[in-house]
């Protein structure tokens, strides 16, 4: 039997709080929207385990315990109806790159614009000095 993890070595669990283990015959196995984990055994597909998903009604009562991980604290209800995004990458939706150039173009506008109250203040200074 093989046990199913994610990419950092912790344990995917099933519906029951438990860690899924695949038999370790299963070819072809493959997550689909429904949270079913399928796979070939002895030549027919089937379903070999279900990923756990739980609908949490109030995100206060997440708490967080690190690594992008969270842990109920209170009461969560087995999620149904709720398909998964099968065959992506859960990343941020902030691109880092473009936030970057963005902070970088607005820290030049200020340091224009402080450029130019200066100058302007140096002139009014200027012109009433002269009179």
């Amino acid at each position: 039997q093989v046990l199913l993890t994610d990419d950092a070595g912790r344990s995917v669990i099933n519906q029951a709080n438990d860690p899924i283990v695949l038999p370790a015959n299963a070819t072809e196995i493959e997550l689909n929207k429904d949270g079913n984990i399928t796979g070939i055994l002895n030549g027919d597909r089937r379903v070999l385990a279900r990923v756990g998903v739980a609908n949490i009604p109030n995100y206060g009562e997440l708490t967080e315990v690190g690594g992008g991980l969270f842990t109920a604290t209170g009461q969560y209800q087995n999620a149904t109806g709720n398909p998964l995004t099968v065959g992506r990458l859960e990343t941020s939706n902030v691109d880092m790159a473009l936030e970057m150039t963005n902070l970088t173009q607005l820290q030049r506008a200020y340091q224009f614009n402080s450029k130019a109250l200066m100058t302007s203040d140096q002139m009014m200074g200027i012109v009433t000095s002269l009179k």
